[in-house]
């Protein structure tokens, strides 16, 4: 999976931040977000408003499916 997000970092660099965060080291986010299960992919906007959350994996053309419904090409 993180190859995968590491892609879309590099693909999205000026565009999009794509962040890996480890919800064990920082349960605030698990418990603002509700992630049950990891991975969890949280999509935010550019002010930080939940845009879309899927838990489990997703490929690259899913991930940039999303960006183009948020707007980022």
């Amino acid at each position: 999976m993180e190859s995968v997000l590491e892609e879309a970092a590099i693909k999205y660099k000026d565009k999009a931040a794509v962040k890996i965060i480890d919800v064990n080291k920082n349960p605030e986010y698990a418990k603002k977000y509700q992630i049950q299960g990891v991975p969890t992919l949280v999509f935010l906007d550019e002010n930080n408003n939940l845009h879309y959350i899927q838990a489990g994996k997703m490929t690259l053309e899913q991930i940039e499916n999303i960006f183009n419904e948020m707007g980022v090409k």
